[in-house]
């Protein structure tokens, strides 16, 4: 993984302790290499730090359960998990499987993206 770093400042009104904590705050960029396995699609620091992954355990030869994303508190409000989701729906299309969105944040994505509603799976 690649990191850039770029420092950022406020405008110079005085704010106290707000303005401190976030002169000196320093952004990372991340170019996203998730990994992908066969029932998870991952990002990890270029330590081996979990940073974010999507979970999908499979239900039968054509499904998946898409059961649990997790972010990391560092990474939160950038559009990783929606990268994830992203990332899944290739994975899904390429190996042509279903879904069953069990995790509540999966369930939310594919329901504000009907132009993937061909790969959820529902019951009859």
């Amino acid at each position: 993984m690649h990191i850039l770093s770029i420092a950022y400042f406020l405008c110079s009104c005085k704010i106290d302790d707000i303005e401190t904590r976030y002169i000196h705050r320093e952004e990372r960029i991340y170019k996203m290499d998730f990994k992908h396995n066969e029932n998870q699609i991952a990002l990890y620091s270029k330590e081996g730090t979990l940073l974010a992954e999507i979970t999908f355990p499979n239900l039968d030869d054509n499904t998946v359960d898409v059961n649990y994303t997790f972010v990391d508190s560092s990474l939160r409000g950038q559009g990783i998990a929606g990268k994830l989701m992203q990332e899944l729906v290739k994975d899904l299309q390429a190996r042509g499987l279903k879904a069953v969105p069990t995790c509540s944040y999966a369930q939310g994505w594919f329901e504000k993206h009907s132009e993937y509603a061909h790969l959820i799976k529902y019951n009859k």
